[in-house]
């Protein structure tokens, strides 16, 4: 039924999510992944990994936080990267703040 999140198969059944579901569902179609996940269209979605996010819902790869940044979220629908603290830095798609190391 519509407005039902689920897991899309092949048979066009529908399997309902016991976590906050990680797509947008229509009973019309398959399964788009919701923002903060990535995968897919008609597949399975997964959260995006801390040190990434994804704004929008589709079937688009999660961003990675920028160099000098760093996320310790998971399934992130917004850029929450931090800065990492002055005269620090870290590669792009930092996934812990000990990943800003000293200049």
């Amino acid at each position: 039924p519509d407005g039902i999140c689920g897991v899309w198969k092949p048979n066009w059944d529908w399997v309902t999510c016991a976590e906050p579901p990680p797509c947008n569902t229509s009973s019309t179609g398959p399964c788009i992944c919701n923002a903060g996940s990535t995968g897919e269209n008609g597949g399975p979605c997964t959260e995006c990994v801390a040190g990434k996010y994804k704004i929008a819902s589709g079937d688009d790869a999660c961003s990675n936080c920028s160099a000098g940044q760093d996320s310790e979220a998971v399934g992130t629908i917004s850029d929450v990267c931090l800065v990492c603290p002055t005269t620090s830095n870290a590669l792009e798609a930092s996934d812990e703040e000990v990943d800003c190391t000293c200049n």
